[in-house]
C-alpha cells in the first residue's frame, strides 16, 4: 500500500442496498474504500436477498432506521465524501435527500435503476423524486449506459449520443456526468466514458476488457470517485483513478460462483495500462515523437546568456532547456554556442521557435498542445517533453506519447512518495524528468526515486553557496 495515502484516514460514507453475494452495493464500496485507504462507513438503505446470477428479494429500510443510522455516523464519524447508491422509494429517497441538502462535502451518485436483467428497482413515482431531491445535489451523477437511456429517454448507439445523453442529464440539474461502459463498432477497442459538467467536458478512454465478470463495476467505479475525492484529490483526477481502479478489476476478475463473477478489488491502480486516456475528444491522432538518448541526467534552465559559459565547460551538461523570458535577441547565439560545444538544446513554451531554430526539442505544458502544434512538432521531427503534475496530467500526456515526462509533486516526505510512486507507473514506457533544486541530497534523492534526469534552474546551480560542483 502506497505510504503517502495511510498518514490519515478520512471518513466515507456509502448510503446504498447491501448485497449478500458480495459483489455490489455496500460490499463493493467498502472494498473499494479500504483500496485507497480511506475509512468506510455505510447507511444501508435496502436489503437484497441475491447471490451471482439473480436478485430474489429487495426490500427497502425504514425511515426511523435510516435516521438512526445517519444520526450515529453524524454525531462521531461524519462524512468528508458521500457516495449514494441503492434508494428505493420515496420515502429512502426524502429521508436521504433530507440529510445531503445541508452537507457541505462531496456528493457522489450512482442510482440503482435496475438490475442487470433490466428489472427496474425504483418503486413508481420514485424516479422523479430523485430527479427532483437527488439528482440536482449530486457533485458527480455516474450512470452506465442503459441507466443513461432509462434516466433521460433517449437511446445511446455511438460516441456522439453520449455527450447528447449528458446535456439532456445536466438540464435535469446534476452538477456534473459521467455516462459509462460506451462501446461502439467506431471504437471497437476502446471502452469510452464520457463526462462533463456543462462547461468543460473529456473523454476517458480506456481499453476494452472483454470479461462477463463485472459485477459491480458501476459500484466500484463511483466509491473510488468518492474515495478520492475524500482524499483531496481533483475530480479529474478522481476520475481516471476510478477508470484505472475498474479497469485493473475487471482484467483480474474471476468467476466465483455460477453466475457472473465481481469486479476484483487489487488495491491502488499501479499499471499504466489502465490508466485511461484522457481527450477533450475522439479520436486521438496517433502521432510519434522521436526518443531521448541517454542526455537527460543533468538538465540545467538556462535564462540568460551569462549563464552559458560555466555550464558548457563542464562536463555534466550534455543538454540544457532555453526558458525564454522577455527579449529573446539571445537565444540564437546561445543554441549557436551550444552546437559548438556539441550541448543538447530544448527550447521551453515556444514551439515555433524551436522549429525555427532546428532545435533537439520543445518542453510545453499541456495547455499548449492543441492538434496545430503536436502535428507541426511531429512534422519538424523535434522531441517533446511535457510537465505533469496530477494522474489527470499523466492520463492526457499518455495521449499525446511524448517523448518524456517532466514529474512535479510536492515538496516533502508525501511528494518523495508520490514521486516514486510515478515512477513505478511510468518508468517502464517514459523517460523521466525530475524537478529539484541545486542541492546535492534532493538531486541525488530524485535519482534514486528512479528518474533519468533532473531539471535545475541554472542560476541555482551556479550559485556560489551550490553543493554541486561543475
Amino acid at each position: 500500500m502506497n505510504n503517502f495515502l495511510q498518514h490519515k484516514k478520512p471518513v466515507v460514507w456509502t448510503i446504498s442496498g447491501s448485497d449478500s453475494g458480495g459483489g455490489a452495493g455496500v460490499q463493493a464500496d467498502l472494498y473499494s474504500f479500504q483500496d485507497f485507504a480511506v475509512h468506510g462507513c455505510s447507511v444501508i438503505s435496502a436489503l437484497t436477498a441475491q447471490n451471482s446470477f439473480t436478485v430474489g428479494y429487495t426490500v427497502a429500510t425504514e425511515r426511523k432506521n435510516i435516521v438512526a443510522q445517519i444520526n450515529a455516523l453524524d454525531s462521531d464519524l461524519p462524512a468528508k465524501a458521500i457516495k449514494l447508491g441503492m434508494l428505493l422509494n420515496e420515502e429512502v429517497i426524502t429521508t436521504v435527500a433530507k440529510y445531503i441538502a445541508d452537507y457541505s462535502g462531496y456528493v457522489v451518485c450512482d442510482p440503482h435503476l435496475m438490475t442487470a436483467s433490466g428489472d427496474c428497482l425504483l418503486a413508481d413515482g420514485a424516479g422523479e423524486l430523485l430527479r427532483q431531491q437527488i439528482i440536482p445535489r449530486a457533485d458527480v451523477l455516474s450512470l452506465n449506459i442503459t441507466e443513461a437511456q432509462a434516466l433521460s429517454g433517449s437511446s445511446i448507439t455511438q460516441a456522439d449520443d453520449m455527450v447528447a445523453v449528458a446535456a439532456q442529464l445536466l438540464k435535469q440539474g446534476a452538477r456534473s456526468v459521467v455516462l459509462t461502459g460506451g462501446h461502439f463498432d467506431d471504437y471497437s477497442e476502446l471502452c469510452l466514458d464520457y463526462w462533463s459538467d456543462g462547461e468543460q467536458s473529456y473523454w476517458l478512454q480506456g481499453e476494452y476488457i472483454d470479461t462477463v465478470n463485472d459485477h459491480g463495476s458501476g459500484c466500484s467505479f463511483s466509491a473510488a470517485i468518492t474515495a478520492a475525492l475524500a482524499r483531496g484529490f481533483s475530480l479529474q483526477d478522481a476520475l481516471v483513478l476510478a477508470k484505472a481502479y475498474v479497469s485493473q478489476g475487471l482484467r483480474y476478475a474471476v468467476q466465483i460462483g455460477s453466475g457472473p463473477g465481481p469486479v476484483g478489488h487489487f488495491g491502488w491502480p499501479g499499471d499504466l495500462d489502465d490508466l485511461p486516456v484522457l481527450a477533450t475528444q475522439l479520436p486521438k491522432l496517433g502521432l510519434s515523437f522521436p526518443a531521448c538518448d541517454d542526455t537527460l541526467q543533468l538538465c540545467p534552465v538556462v535564462t540568460t546568456l551569462q549563464q552559458l559559459p560555466a555550464l558548457l565547460d563542464s562536463e555534466l551538461v550534455s543538454v540544457l532547456r532555453l526558458r525564454i523570458e522577455g527579449d529573446d535577441a539571445w537565444v540564437t547565439e546561445a543554441i549557436d554556442q551550444c552546437r559548438q560545444q556539441q550541448v543538447q538544446v530544448i527550447i521551453e513554451g515556444d514551439w515555433q521557435r524551436a522549429i525555427d531554430e532546428q532545435a533537439y526539442g520543445v518542453h510545453l505544458q499541456l495547455e499548449q498542445l492543441s492538434d496545430e502544434v503536436l502535428i507541426a512538432l511531429h512534422e519538424a521531427k523535434l522531441m517533446l517533453g511535457v510537465a505533469v503534475h496530477s494522474y489527470a496530467d499523466i492520463a492526457t500526456a499518455d495521449g499525446v506519447e511524448p517523448s518524456y515526462m517532466e514529474l512535479h509533486v510536492a515538496a516533502g516526505e508525501e511528494g518523495w512518495a508520490q514521486l516514486e510512486q510515478w515512477v513505478g507507473l511510468l518508468a517502464d514506457f517514459y523517460p523521466l524528468v525530475a524537478v529539484s533544486v541545486a542541492d546535492a541530497k534532493q538531486i541525488n534523492q530524485c535519482m534514486m526515486a528512479g528518474v533519468d534526469g533532473v531539471v535545475v534552474m541554472a542560476q541555482q546551480l551556479l550559485a556560489e553557496d551550490s553543493s554541486i560542483t561543475l
